[in-house]
């Protein structure tokens, strides 16, 4: 999705001056009187730096997939435990996926050692999707994740897993 950022138009001595962000119709409105004197510049906001971390939230066979995208430590590991917090309150079953994760710290993994914790109180577990060939999943095989969380590579079977209610603690180590 597109979105306005300014619209130039030509001065008399041949500059531009950027005017102020106007609504769609008013924007179509000038550019149809003035199409000779405006140019539209339109832009999807200019992508975030790759390892800029970002948490985008997704839904698959009605469980909620926190996605972490970049490199996190713990200047969003509170963003990290908020989303999860959230989510358990609505009795959703939460998938972590670190696909496109390129760095994590301790402050996120004691993040998520808490969250499975609270979730297992609500009969819940959290699961984490990994993937054997990134260093994120070495550094949760290295602290005892993979024999503590539930964990696999598949996300077919970490949405499933994370979608069933637990009675009691499921065996951790998957594919």
């Amino acid at each position: 999705m597109y979105r306005v950022r300014r619209v130039l138009r030509k001065t008399s001595k041949g500059g531009r001056v950027a005017s102020q962000p106007d609504t769609s119709s008013q924007v179509a409105g000038s550019v149809a009187q003035h199409s000779a004197r405006a140019r539209l510049v339109l832009s999807d906001e200019s992508p975030p730096h790759p390892s800029t971390p970002r948490i985008i939230f997704g839904y698959r066979d009605g469980v909620t997939v926190l996605a972490l995208v970049g490199e996190h430590d713990w200047s969003t590991a509170d963003d990290l435990a908020a989303a999860i917090d959230h989510e358990c309150s609505l009795n959703r079953g939460v998938v972590i996926s670190f696909s496109e994760a390129d760095f994590i710290d301790s402050a996120v993994i004691r993040t998520l050692f808490a969250a499975d914790k609270k979730m297992i109180a609500e009969g819940r577990r959290l699961v984490l999707h990994t993937n054997p060939l990134l260093v994120c999943d070495r550094l949760l095989e290295l602290v005892g994740a993979h024999d503590s969380l539930l964990c696999t590579d598949l996300m077919r079977e970490a949405t499933t897993l994370a979608s069933q209610q637990y009675l009691e603690t499921p065996s951790t180590s998957l594919g």
